[in-house]
């Protein structure tokens, strides 16, 4: 029997993934394509339009050649959902072409416009946020910017493959490049004017304008085009529904979708995303607010060194010794695994790049303490490396739950839960003292999110009474697993935080201070 199926697109960093899902949200295949990132020395990180355009053709293929491999008979298309990383800057010219070089959500060029915007406005504004890399590239780009007639991060620009006649994101996504006003769902208009008077006489059209309309999740927002469906193999007219960010769509991945829960994606950099009925108050640079893509408000911790310095470890430094026949990270992680919670008193700062949310905002230098011939082992210096992220992480959470905000569960996911990650899981729920949940889908939970939000739009238009979270709830796998905090442990992680907090205040400004080169 022919499988009906909808389709999600997500394009992270690295890679992008093209999955089908059935109707009951289970994966029938996959694809992926990687995609060039473009690094420069001021900072620059950069993608193309044109090489996305090439992985969403060669990932489509690769999924539709995978199903007939597997003697799987598709059937009619419900829909496409594309998800991406947030906060990109892509400019479509009036000539109807993107310029080529799309600034992501990792480019460190715009700092300066990102403060200024935050005094201006009144509320934090972080680099990575769309509008401040709009006022860079004004400044910067002021012929390209004067030609500017749509702003679209990733996941517009894709869309736009498919349907150019796109103009339309989904909130969540929407928040990631202007604020929203929680009141309206439409972006802050009093905000608006402030911006569009910061850079009058630039030649630019008003921001308004220029901006897409944010819409709900599973909105249809367009049809494949004729050349949308040479592209992707499927056929002309399948529904597209609101594009997303990867951060709501991870939180649709991992069915968050109450107050209280908050999604860790955890790879080499990690976003914390905890739902809250209530706004963060004041400024701090860890906490970032932004919107799921029901427009529920949620705080974002992003933690820009993740799990990297460990990686470092694993594959540059125990990964030649162990040889080429053996997978580091299985044997690595098992050690860390073995190793004492407290990591025999290793403490580790993994900042290879800068950490706006500890007030390491103009830079930062990774170091080890503690290491003696007692603790040198490697379990507990991969174990501190891997530990150290989660701690930053908690700097922030602890600031959002000392205003009362609740975090009662984590769910995990991301690159983390590829290996061994039981013990990972235990650490987070004794380091937050909350219970932590692994779903089975936990490692492509931003591609499950889109495809959920596809199926949505095609579940809503059935039943116009369908809530996304019920539908969440309705959707949700049966195969979680929990791990509880264990009240004995949190002594140890607390005073492996207060350690770990005193090394990042007094000592790494000084580490700064060294000419590490003499």
């Amino acid at each position: 029997m022919a499988k009906t199926y909808v389709v999600a697109i997500d394009d992270g960093t690295q890679t992008l993934t093209a999955v089908l899902l059935d109707l009951d949200g289970q994966l029938i295949v996959q694809g992926d394509c990687d995609v060039p990132l473009f690094k420069g020395d001021r900072g620059e990180r950069t993608q193309r339009p044109t090489d996305w355009r090439i992985a969403l053709q060669t990932a489509m293929a690769k999924v539709l050649k995978a199903a007939g491999d597997a003697g799987i008979e598709l059937g009619q298309c419900l829909g496409i959902c594309p998800s991406a990383q947030m906060h990109g800057l892509g400019m479509l010219l009036a000539d109807g072409h993107w310029v080529e070089d799309v600034m992501l959500w990792c480019d460190e060029r715009n700092d300066p416009e990102a403060r200024e915007l935050t005094e201006a406005f009144g509320c934090w504004i972080p680099r990575r946020l769309t509008i401040a890399r709009w006022l860079w590239a004004i400044r910067n780009q002021p012929k390209l910017a004067r030609q500017c007639s749509l702003i679209m991060p990733p996941s517009g620009v894709i869309a736009s493959f498919l349907d150019p006649t796109i103009r339309q994101l989904g909130l969540g996504e929407a928040r990631g490049l202007f604020p929203i006003d929680p009141a309206t769902g439409q972006y802050d208009s009093r905000l608006a004017a402030i911006f569009d008077q910061m850079v009058s006489g630039h030649g630019v059209r008003p921001i308004l304008e220029l901006l897409p309309e944010p819409v709900m999740v599973g909105t249809v927002v367009g049809g494949l085009s004729k050349a949308g469906a040479e592209l992707t193999g499927l056929p002309a007219g399948t529904p597209i529904i609101s594009p997303e960010g990867d951060q709501p769509a991870v939180l649709a991945g991992t069915f968050v979708a109450k107050p209280g829960i908050a999604s860790f994606s955890v790879g080499t950099s990690i976003c914390a995303n905890l739902l809250s009925q209530e706004q963060f108050r004041g400024l701090h640079p860890g906490v970032e607010p932004f919107m799921t893509a029901d427009g529920l408000p949620f705080l974002m911790v992003h933690v820009e060194n993740g799990t990297s310095y460990a990686n470092t470890f694993i594959k540059k430094l125990f990964g030649d010794l162990l040889g080429r026949c053996v997978n580091p990270f299985t044997v690595l992680l098992s050690e860390a695994a073995r190793a004492p919670i407290n990591c025999g008193g290793v403490v580790i700062l993994p900042f290879a790049n800068a950490e706006h949310g500890v007030g390491l905002a103009s830079g930062a230098c990774p170091a080890m303490f503690n290491l003696t011939d007692e603790n040198a082992t490697p379990g507990n210096v991969v174990r501190a490396a891997l530990m150290a992220p989660m701690l930053t992480v908690r700097h922030s959470m602890d600031a959002i739950r000392a205003q009362g905000i609740p975090l009662n569960e984590i769910v995990l996911s991301g690159g983390i839960v590829k290996n061994n990650a039981d013990w990972f899981a235990q650490m987070t729920a004794d380091i937050f003292q909350v219970p932590v949940r692994m779903t089975g889908v936990a490692e492509e939970a931003s591609a499950m999110g889109a495809g959920l939000m596809a199926l949505y739009g095609y579940r809503r238009a059935q039943d116009a009474a369908l809530t996304w979270p019920r539908f969440l709830n309705e959707m949700r796998p049966n195969d979680d697993r929990v791990f509880k905090p264990q009240p004995e442990n949190a002594p140890v992680y607390d005073r492996m935080f207060a350690a770990y907090e005193r090394l990042v205040e007094r000592v790494e400004p000084e580490l700064l201070n060294v000419d590490w080169e003499k």
